[in-house]
């Protein structure tokens, strides 16, 4: 009887919209199989390239987007990325470094989409589309329908059903009258757009959600199988079986300290895998006026339902040893410009980067950054039994000393990995952000049988 109550209590607590509220499951970990090749550079330049994008489509060619000076490009790779053709992206409008400005797709047929974000100079979400692999782009057409100059559109995520409707989430600040003067209301929202004529016009966009703007962690992320639509935001995954009208709230993750990324993504079958971080602090050195140090250590975890988001399987970590991190903390006294020296300096905090699974869901893998060699560096993993083990931690980059700062993964069923990743070039930190160059690298491995 005891042990059906302590079934009965885990599966109410991973049911439904469920809270992880034990501690992740360590595996054992199995030797890694893969060998990464010598990081390839495709570029380097001015600040950008902070969300690079990696794509492969069905005809098996690989596509690399980036942002440099303002300008979009895309490199096509036809070997398995050993060499890539570069050209600019006719259609771009980016005229900003925002964080995940733009993102790109395809779809079964073949189609590339891109949607961006351009930021100060446009203040709007702009949707494109290519048909002859990137070579030529239809002009933008513009998703938002609130033009006024500061309501800062931004942070899109787009999908496409089986159907052939396409949705596109982002972030904007709200009109007035969206705002009930009688409540303490947020002033910001998320927002979801829909074309049902393949993107020449867009509807009214919906407001889902308010939020604030609180850091680049809050980044929305859709997708869709057949005509279920998911959307991970913050620390929650929501779930649509309507088109977008109505959303239940199907997960909800824990961390004992600071925000959570969730990366979402789904195979073939609907299946939905997830990766997050969770940060428990141990030593509390901060005074009562503000300043000194949290520490403790964070956890990259995984889980995954195969019920459309009804269950999720316990979760599991994968790094394969303990990940410590700091933040520095500013006396109440210091602010302005000498308070930002806290905030900017880079915190020794793993982050989790992407998440990739292989059609068929028979290879997942994994990329983030962690601190465990003194430097932010570039870490896989994979698993090759559904999650429930997991390959030891291997580093991707051969430069521990330039920091990384995004990364875009890709699997396949035969084993193949691809990875494309940014980090700093030589730089010199500044309140509010640095100057100097970011490098965008390519490389790829295969698992051994």
């Amino acid at each position: 009887m005891k042990r059906i109550l302590i079934s009965l209590i885990v599966y109410l607590l991973l049911s439904g919209c469920g809270r992880f509220v034990t501690s992740p499951r360590t595996p054992h970990f199995q030797e890694s199989k893969i060998t990464f090749t010598f990081p390839l550079r495709l570029t380097s330049g001015d600040i950008g390239f902070l969300k690079p994008h990696l794509l492969l489509d069905k005809k098996g060619f690989l596509y690399a987007v980036w942002i440099d000076g303002g300008t979009t490009y895309i490199a096509k790779s036809s070997d398995e990325g050993k060499t890539w053709d570069k050209q600019i992206v006719s259609s771009g409008k980016q005229r900003s470094y925002d964080w995940w400005p733009f993102c790109f797709n395809s779809d079964s047929q073949g189609k590339l989409y891109l949607v961006q974000a351009p930021g100060s100079s446009d203040y709007g979400i702009f949707f494109s589309f290519s048909e002859d692999g990137g070579r030529t782009w239809k002009d933008p057409v513009r998703v938002n329908d609130d033009t006024r100059k500061f309501a800062c559109p931004e942070r899109p995520s787009f999908t496409i059903n089986d159907k052939g409707t396409l949705f596109i989430i982002y972030t904007k600040q709200k009109r007035f009258e969206e705002i009930d003067p009688w409540k303490k209301e947020k002033k910001a929202g998320l927002y979801l757009a829909q074309s049902f004529d393949g993107g020449d016009t867009w509807g009214k966009n919906v407001l889902l959600k308010d939020i604030t703007f609180t850091s680049p962690i809050d980044f929305p992320s859709l997708l869709s199988y057949k005509n279920i639509l998911y959307l991970a935001y913050g620390n929650s995954i929501y779930k649509s079986e309507d088109m977008g009208q109505n959303w239940k709230r199907i997960l909800r993750l824990k961390s004992k300290f600071g925000n959570i990324k969730i990366v979402m993504k789904s195979d073939t079958q609907g299946n939905l895998y997830i990766i997050w971080q969770r940060a428990v602090v141990t030593k509390d050195e901060t005074g009562l006026l503000g300043g000194g140090k949290l520490k403790g250590y964070v956890d990259i975890c995984f889980s995954k339902s195969t019920n459309a988001g009804r269950s999720w399987s316990f979760p599991v970590r994968i790094n394969d040893t303990k990940l410590l991190f700091e933040w520095k903390m500013a006396p109440i006294n210091i602010t302005g410009t000498e308070k930002m020296k806290y905030l900017t300096q880079e915190t020794k905090e793993a982050v989790p980067f992407d998440l990739a699974v292989s059609e068929n869901g028979e290879v997942i893998g994994a990329i983030w950054k962690d601190w465990r060699d003194g430097n932010g560096s570039l870490y896989f993993s994979y698993s090759l039994d559904g999650g429930k083990s997991w390959a030891e931690n291997v580093r991707i980059n051969d430069d521990s000393t330039s920091p990384m700062k995004a990364g875009s993964l890709i699997v396949k069923d035969d084993g193949s990995v691809y990875v494309l990743w940014t980090n700093l070039g030589p730089h010199k930190s500044i309140p509010g952000g640095f100057i100097g160059n970011v490098n965008v690298y390519f490389s790829s491995g295969n698992i051994a049988d």
